[in-house]
């Protein structure tokens, strides 16, 4: 299951450990070859999730590392 962090749709899967993820908008498709987690909503929806890598990214550690505000904007 997947929760939201509050910091514009990146969410926590929790498991055997919390990793942060985002929506897959294209179901079924990898772009960097990423771990990707599958789920039905409880309408019967696939729902697709991209596993993000703190080692491979920046934004990813930062978020882990506790920074509040990463000052990426929506236009």
């Amino acid at each position: 299951m997947a929760f939201n962090t509050g910091r514009g749709g990146v969410f926590v899967a929790r498991g055997k450990e919390d990793l942060l993820v985002t929506k897959n908008l294209v179901v079924g498709e990898s772009v960097y070859w990423e771990k990707r987690i599958s789920l039905e909503d409880k309408d019967g929806n696939k729902l697709e999730y991209r596993v993000w890598n703190p080692f491979r990214s920046k934004l990813t550690a930062g978020i882990l590392g506790g920074l509040d505000n990463i000052y990426i904007f929506h236009m």
